[in-house]
């Protein structure tokens, strides 16, 4: 579940302070469902261990993806660019 979180977070870019927002603990309780006994990940492990070991896991899939790239001649790129009101852009 915790990882499901930080996915939500990482991917979304959702800032960390979310976590702390009684809106946010107003949801657990709905996601309960699925173990009653849940309780949510804290800022600090949020912004520490999770994302520590999300990149992990992300680093793992993408050594599986580059392993593919001399069978399938196929890469990964990655264009940025900010947009007017400076927000930044990226397409992958």
């Amino acid at each position: 579940m915790d990882k499901i979180i930080a996915k939500l977070f990482f991917g979304c870019g959702n800032p960390f302070n979310v976590i702390k927002s009684n809106h946010f603990k107003q949801m657990i309780p709905t996601v309960g469902h699925y173990n009653p006994r849940y309780l949510p990940p804290s800022y600090e492990k949020l912004r520490t261990t999770l994302l520590k070991e999300m990149k992990n896991d992300l680093i793992k899939h993408l050594d599986v993806v580059k392993k593919s790239w001399k069978k399938t001649r196929c890469t990964i790129t990655c264009d940025g660019w900010t947009s007017v009101d400076n927000t930044p852009l990226l397409n992958i």
